[in-house]
């Protein structure tokens, strides 16, 4: 079975996008924590986004959350507008995953080995419910991508929220309203046999490391490109300590 992966996201601003519409600018993208505050174009037609790393970094991985289309074509290069060394890194699915009823995308980048400073996003296919532009809520792009040394017991164990108000009436009863969309208010990867000379020990620590604000990518590398997550940390880990084994429970909770 495989692994899970995940990675810290690398910093980059929005270069240059095709079009934006007012309130919706491609710097958007950067907020990784804010998927609902997204980049929308005024078109459908040849929509590309450019990113800038800052320097040359060898891209492993991008994650694409809260979009409204179902495809988009990644490139590399060395030239801010692409005009020459263009690489395309590949076309990926956007597909909806169910927990969340929201469009989202592991893009395995990990037999790129060119160093290159830009990245362009190319927006493609037939946006839902009839829209007239594309929108995608963030972009997260991974230079370094840990592959977890053991895994975890599946199923994982995750429960969907969904915010709401409430408002009581003095007669017992409440008018309810929804706020926002689902999301994964705790996912949990869990074992009570992560194998202590695995090296997995050192790398939840290492997690625990990153803090409770850091946000954070996660895929679970189970075959399904939309099981990725932004997620931080919301609590404590236990740790039950074996000769062997040790027991441990990471929770965290997507950023939305």
């Amino acid at each position: 079975m495989a692994n899970p992966l995940h990675f810290l996201p690398q910093t980059f601003t929005a270069l240059s996008a095709t079009s934006e519409a007012s309130g919706y600018p491609a710097s958007n993208l950067t907020l990784a924590l804010h998927p609902r505050r997204p980049h929308r174009t005024t078109g459908v037609v040849a929509q590309t986004v450019i990113l800038d790393c800052g320097a040359a970094v060898v891209l492993k991985a991008a994650f694409l959350n809260n979009a409204n289309f179902p495809t988009c074509a990644i490139a590399v290069s060395s030239s801010s507008t692409f005009a020459s060394d263009v690489t395309t890194l590949g076309t990926f699915t956007l597909s909806l995953d169910d927990r969340v009823n929201r469009r989202k995308l592991w893009a395995d980048c990990s037999s790129n080995a060119l160093s290159k400073r830009y990245v362009r996003l190319s927006y493609s296919g037939t946006p839902d419910a009839g829209a007239t532009y594309y929108e995608l809520g963030v972009v997260a792009l991974g230079v370094t991508v840990v592959t977890w040394l053991d895994s975890p017991a599946w199923p994982v164990a995750f429960v969907r929220g969904q915010a709401s108000t409430r408002l009581p009436f003095l007669s017992g009863g409440e008018d309810v309203g929804e706020d926002g969309v689902p999301f994964l208010e705790s996912l949990t990867f869990a074992s009570r046999v992560w194998r202590q000379t695995s090296g997995v020990r050192a790398q939840l620590f290492a997690i625990l490391d990153y803090g409770l604000a850091a946000p954070w990518v996660i895929y679970e590398n189970r075959g399904d490109a939309t099981k990725a997550y932004c997620v931080r940390r919301v609590g404590d880990m236990p740790v039950e300590e074996q000769l062997v084994t040790f027991s441990a429970a990471l929770t965290v909770r997507e950023a939305i």
